[in-house]
């Protein structure tokens, strides 16, 4: 199967020239079919003949005939021979599958993982003792499906140099942001833009839930501003309540976050009962420092205030 057509959730390119080797296309082997599985297995069709393996046989099967792609239900079968694996797993099985992968794939090979927390996949890597593949640890930052241009993706060589280059290129050649990282630096801010303003949304979501509110009673009071944000909320609490909840619990910041929101919740809770205007007003004076240009951030979000639309 030296061809291969894909769904359309990925953006035509120009595309670059590697991923070849001795003159061959090359194999690329993508553990777990679920969105993110598939949607890397669409991307990399371009360059690779690329399999599919999935211990859900009904969905891997369905993602392969979609795509037209090879499916494989054994893991090990799937990568034995595979230039490229990427893995791409629930968070909490990805080190138990990179751990049982990464000792079957040949020599030269690069393992990838996509999953939203680093550390402890990297652990088990290193577990494996293998020396001698690439492993480059990645993180879309962007829910499929969607437009490319102009979305973000995390990229962390983990260990070995003879592959970086062409992932980042092939990355940026789709219209994609390339940020390089480590793992510890990745897993620290993916505390902040991933445990924090999550649980902050969660956090909302239950305290209206809790004094007997619901969408229809709030709406019709709202302006574009509340109805933008209160339409982002369900991006957390009403899908894939899995990996939203691993998030919280696997990346190894979480307390510390969790920690501090609370006792900064607690400071202002104490501000308002204590009717004490001008801290309050100090404390928020305090927070914009965080923000370069606070002034910019306020015109983007405007524009996307004035795009917004009740109707789909």
């Amino acid at each position: 199967m030296d061809e291969q057509e894909g769904s359309g959730w990925v953006n035509e390119g120009a595309g670059i020239k590697g991923f070849r080797r001795r003159g061959r296309k090359m194999k690329a082997a993508v553990v777990g079919a679920g969105v993110i599985g598939e949607f890397f297995a669409e991307l990399l069709q371009e360059k690779f003949r690329v399999v599919i393996s999935d211990i859900d046989a009904s969905r891997g099967e369905a993602v392969a005939s979609r795509l037209g792609l090879e499916y494989r239900v054994n893991n090990i079968e799937a990568v034995g021979d595979a230039d490229l694996v990427l893995v791409s797993t629930p968070i909490k099985e990805t080190p138990q599958v990179v751990e049982s992968i990464a000792p079957a794939m040949k020599k030269g090979s690069l393992l990838m993982d996509a999953t939203s927390i680093k550390s402890h996949v990297r652990e088990s890597f290193i577990r494996t003792g293998r020396k001698d593949i690439d492993y480059i640890s990645i993180h879309p930052m962007f829910c499929p499906p969607t437009k490319l241009e102009e979305q973000s993706i995390i990229v962390i060589p983990v260990q070995g140099d003879s592959w970086i280059n062409e992932i980042k290129e092939f990355f940026t050649s789709k219209g994609l942001r390339v940020h390089e990282s480590t793992v510890e630096r990745h897993d620290e801010i993916m505390a902040l833009i991933q445990v924090l303003i999550h649980l902050s949304f969660m956090g909302i979501n239950s305290t209206i839930k809790e004094l007997g509110y619901g969408e229809d009673d709030l709406r019709p009071f709202m302006g574009k501003f509340h109805r933008v944000l209160f339409d982002f909320i369900p991006r957390i609490t009403a899908q894939n309540h899995e990996m939203y909840a691993s998030i919280q619990l696997e990346n190894p910041e979480s307390l510390k976050v969790c920690s501090i929101l609370s006792n900064k919740i607690d400071s202002f809770r104490q501000l308002i009962k204590g009717k004490n205007l001008d801290r309050l007003v100090k404390e928020l004076e305090d927070m914009s420092d965080i923000y370069s240009d606070p002034e910019l951030s306020i015109k983007r979000s405007n524009r996307l205030i004035d795009l917004y639309r009740e109707e789909v």
